[in-house]
């Protein structure tokens, strides 16, 4: 019987963990727009940094594909958008729906261009948060935040390593569990 119940056990941590999402965090892709000579869209920025990202990691992203909306210092955003925040001068932190866009690009203004940052908001491991609050980097307000789609040719693939684990560890779970019954 104590078999029985360590099998049973094993088997419903197995599958506790198998069926509860995780959580993504947001993935920091970069914090400095380069300046190659020339001009650099947001998109072809962040379309480089997700890519130097695969490179270095197993869970590829997807590129950044057309643009969702860009909110500028005191404007609204498009009528589409209108939960999402429009900000003053010195805004220093701000708080952002999420659901609508997979990228963000973020400008703190200032003297020599300022801080830019990129970001992946998705669904490698789970659902994103509902929102996220961004804070300036240093003293300069903020300028704007410009969201993307991921291109249309992308699906998202789970950690596999991961989800073959949790199944390894629930069919040895099952193995044991009819070994028990059987013995009874």
């Amino acid at each position: 019987m104590h078999q029985l119940l360590q099998a049973t056990l094993v088997t419903g941590a197995a599958l506790a963990l198998a069926v509860q999402p995780l959580q993504a965090s947001l993935i920091t892709l970069g914090d400095d727009m380069p300046v190659n000579g020339g001009k650099v869209t947001i998109e072809e920025w962040i379309r480089g940094l997700v890519i130097v990202y695969n490179d270095a990691n197993p869970n590829d992203l997807p590129l950044p594909g057309e643009e969702v909306f860009r909110v500028d210092q005191f404007e609204s955003p498009p009528d589409a958008y209108a939960t999402y925040p429009n900000f003053g001068l010195d805004t220093l932190i701000i708080t952002i729906p999420t659901g609508d866009f997979n990228y963000i690009g973020i400008h703190w203004g200032g003297q020599n261009g300022g801080t830019y940052q990129a970001f992946y908001i998705g669904d490698i491991g789970g659902a994103p948060a509902s929102e996220y609050t961004f804070t300036a980097p240093g003293l300069n307000g903020l300028s704007w935040y410009d969201t993307f789609h991921p291109n249309g040719d992308y699906i998202p693939v789970g950690d596999v390593g991961s989800t073959v684990t949790m199944l390894g560890v629930a069919l040895m779970g099952l193995t044991q569990f009819r070994r028990v019954a059987k013995a009874a």
